[in-house]
C-alpha cells in the first residue's frame, strides 16, 4: 500500500495547496440520443455511485453555475428528479460532484454527467486504492456499470480528474 500511497503523489500536480490533477480510476460511458431513452440506466449508474463515493462528495456544480458550491442537502437528488420525476426536458444537463477539499478541486471520488443535444456521458471516478487488494473488484464494478445503461463507447481504468 506504501508503493500506492507514493505512487498516488508522484502522479498528483499540486501547486500553492490546490490540486490540479489527481491519478484516479474512472469508468465513462457515451451515448448518442436523448438521456430520457436511458434514464432508468442513468438513475441506476448514479445511484451505484453514490453508494460509493456519496458520503465523500463536498462540492456540486451545475450546468447554470459558473463555480462550484458546497454541496446542499437536497442536491444528491438531482438526478433522479431530473430524468425520472419531471416532465420537463432540456438539451443541457450538467452535474458534477467532487470531493476535494476546495470548490472545483479534482478529486478522486467523484461523479459527472454531461448531456448535450443529442449526445451524453457518465463517469465515476474512484481512487487507486480501490482495487489495490485485487482489480476484479473494479472489473467488476465497471462490468456491472455497463449493464446498467444502454451506452455506445465507454472505457474503464486509470485516468485523472
Amino acid at each position: 500500500m506504501s508503493d500506492l500511497n507514493s505512487l498516488t503523489a508522484a502522479l498528483t500536480m499540486q501547486r500553492d495547496n490546490f490540486v490540479y490533477l489527481k491519478p484516479c480510476l474512472d469508468i465513462i460511458m457515451y451515448w448518442a440520443g436523448t438521456p430520457f431513452e436511458r434514464s432508468d440506466g442513468i438513475v441506476a449508474f448514479y445511484d451505484r455511485s453514490l453508494e460509493l463515493i456519496g458520503k465523500h462528495v463536498r462540492f456540486f456544480r451545475t450546468e447554470t453555475m459558473t463555480a462550484a458550491k458546497p454541496l446542499k442537502k437536497d442536491t444528491l437528488g438531482l438526478v433522479p428528479c431530473l430524468f425520472k420525476g419531471t416532465e420537463s426536458r432540456r438539451d443541457i444537463y450538467m452535474l458534477y460532484l467532487e470531493s476535494g477539499t476546495a470548490p472545483d478541486e479534482p478529486s478522486d471520488l467523484a461523479f459527472s454527467l454531461n448531456v448535450g443535444p443529442g449526445i451524453g456521458c457518465i463517469r465515476l471516478v474512484l481512487p487507486l486504492s480501490f482495487a489495490s487488494d485485487s482489480p476484479d473488484v473494479f472489473a467488476d464494478l465497471a462490468i456491472s456499470l455497463g449493464q446498467m445503461l444502454p451506452y455506445d463507447f465507454g472505457q474503464a481504468g486509470l485516468s485523472v480528474n
